[in-house]
């Protein structure tokens, strides 16, 4: 029973896994991060609220929070092709975001697995 259990949260985990790769938003680990964060034309995006953006965020981040993401991304000017990196503490927020650019038309969108927590661990 335990095995069944096992194969079915492995199926859910790779089912949600290619929803977001299929929507145009590929998710990176943290060691892909450190590769792709040096390009130009890149936008770390970090949608936490400004409170937790003070306790600690990444290098080059722009803090927009998710609730004025729509808004903002637009009076910013961000060009739809640049790259994207949405990070949170999580990876929730930062997924809801992404999807938020991804129907906004933005096509290089990356989710950081795990947020900033999962850096510090």
């Amino acid at each position: 029973m335990k095995l069944f259990y096992i194969i079915l949260i492995f199926i859910i985990v790779k089912l949600i896994y290619n929803y977001f790769k299929f929507r145009g938003i590929s998710q990176i680990d943290y060691e892909s991060f450190k590769k792709i964060e040096k390009e130009k034309e890149l936008l770390i995006l970090d949608v936490r609220t400004p409170q937790e953006f003070k306790t600690g965020h990444l290098i080059k981040a722009k803090n927009i929070p998710l609730s004025r993401l729509k808004t903002a991304i637009v009076k910013n000017k961000v060009s739809k092709e640049s790259k994207i990196i949405v990070v949170c503490r999580s990876g929730m927020r930062s997924n809801k975001a992404a999807l938020i650019l991804h129907k906004s038309g933005y096509k290089n969108i990356y989710n950081l697995q795990g947020g900033i927590q999962k850096i510090k661990d």
